[in-house]
């Protein structure tokens, strides 16, 4: 008897012809970072008009990430039991009334609702987002289709600032009325995205009786973590990469700033800096995934590691504009790599009912570096005197995080 032939893999972009449901979903997590991405950009200018002490400062920047790290793990294990549309539709949803609420942020207890409202629509979003992506990839793509989600968002995430700042070009009356218009209209376009998707959890409960479960029989955190430590040594893995390279993407927004300033830098150099740490992560990821797919996601994962940690070493210690712009590059270019590898590595081990769980607790490591950041990057400057060395200390931590990843990957032969 003949057998057949091996199953041919789909060429990279038509994944996305194919598989409508991926497609959607990545238009629908670009609107949202465009609106989410505003946010994020006008919330210090803001936060600066009730106070100029740092450390209160820090606290009031942090509320938004405080809640996403609170309530990401209920909602992902919420989304095994009621589905994963619903759960993006709430998450967008959330957005509208955060892009009203800008409108009278000047209020302290408006600011506040706004950053609690916000955390929780990003809570409900990011974890039941990657979960519905670990539902549609097949094994043999889970890399890319992550690949294809991640540069979405990036896209959608650099987008919005710049839209942002065009709209506010005059700081002195800082009019937030189009960048209000802007993020409602960005969470109604992801909106209506998400609604078009298709289910993937076919046997959903109410939303009474999935309350009911995630919040009697799973103790609202126990069982995530239970579930994500059924992962064991690859668990272990995961929130190591996800933490240090998470702790890269807060670095680089609370501090690339004050970094060229130090430097004496021209403003336009600095805005260079920025572009160049993120564009990669939009270009790149994609190619990433593929090549994780195909020649191992442990593989690329290393070479990942190995780019983005020795890069920021010499980002942080370089001091020449064309050396700065090459190591920002370089730098974003690891962390290309190692976001579509882990995601895959996620995808694989992960057992399908117990999706949303981890999920919820990749997300919360995904944001504590976020609150982490501004306090470490603080310690490190009032150690060193100098913004570089929160750079190349951090990018020390990657190239010494390799160790105990290819001593995890060895003994679960990834």
């Amino acid at each position: 008897m003949d057998k057949k032939p091996p199953k041919e893999k789909p060429s990279t972009f038509s994944i996305l012809r194919r598989d409508r449901n991926l497609l959607l979903a990545c238009l629908a997590g670009f609107a949202y970072t465009i609106g989410a991405g505003a946010v994020w950009f006008v919330l210090p200018t803001i936060a600066t008009s009730f106070t100029t002490d740092i450390m209160l400062l820090v606290l009031l920047l942090s509320v938004p990430f405080f809640f996403s790290v609170l309530m990401s793990i209920p909602f992902g294990d919420l989304s095994d039991y009621i589905g994963r549309k619903p759960m993006c539709i709430l998450g967008v949803a959330t957005l509208i009334p955060s892009g009203i609420m800008l409108l009278y942020s000047s209020d302290l207890a408006v600011f506040i609702v706004l950053s609690v409202t916000f955390g929780i629509s990003n809570a409900l979003l990011n974890p039941t987002s990657r979960a519905y992506v670990m539902d549609l990839a097949p094994k043999e793509s889970a890399s890319e289709y992550f690949g294809f989600l991640f540069s979405f968002v990036y896209l959608g995430a650099s987008v919005g600032p710049l839209l942002a700042g065009f709209l506010v070009t005059d700081l002195i009356s800082f009019n937030l009325n189009w960048i209000a218009l802007m993020v409602s209209i960005s969470g109604i376009v992801s909106l209506f995205l998400f609604i078009a998707i298709s289910e993937t959890i076919l046997r959903k409960k109410s939303l009474k009786k999935g309350l009911n479960q995630i919040v009697i029989r799973d103790k609202l955190f126990l069982r995530a973590f239970r579930d994500f430590g059924k992962l064991k040594d690859i668990g272990i893995l995961i929130v190591l990469v996800t933490f240090v390279i998470s702790l890269v993407d807060g670095i680089i927004w609370t501090f690339e700033p004050l970094y060229y300033e130090e430097l004496a830098l021209d403003p336009a150099i600095g805005g260079i800096l920025m572009f160049l740490l993120i564009m990669p992560m939009v270009l790149f990821q994609i190619p990433a995934g593929y090549l994780a797919d195909k020649h191992g996601k442990f593989r690329v994962l290393l070479v990942g590691l190995a780019i983005a940690g020795t890069s920021f070493v010499l980002f942080g210690l370089l001091k020449s504009e064309m050396g700065l712009m090459i190591t920002a590059f370089m730098t974003a270019l690891g962390v290309a790599f190692t976001w579509p590898a882990l995601s895959g590595i996620v995808s694989d081990h992960c057992e399908k009912s117990c999706r949303g769980d981890v999920s919820g607790v990749w997300s919360t490591f995904m944001d504590i570096p976020n609150i982490i950041a501004p306090f470490m990057g603080g310690v490190i400057v009032a150690l060193y005197s100098d913004y570089g060395a929160i750079f190349w200390v951090l990018g020390v931590v990657i190239l010494i995080s390799i160790i105990p990843v290819i001593h995890i990957s060895k003994r679960n032969s990834i």
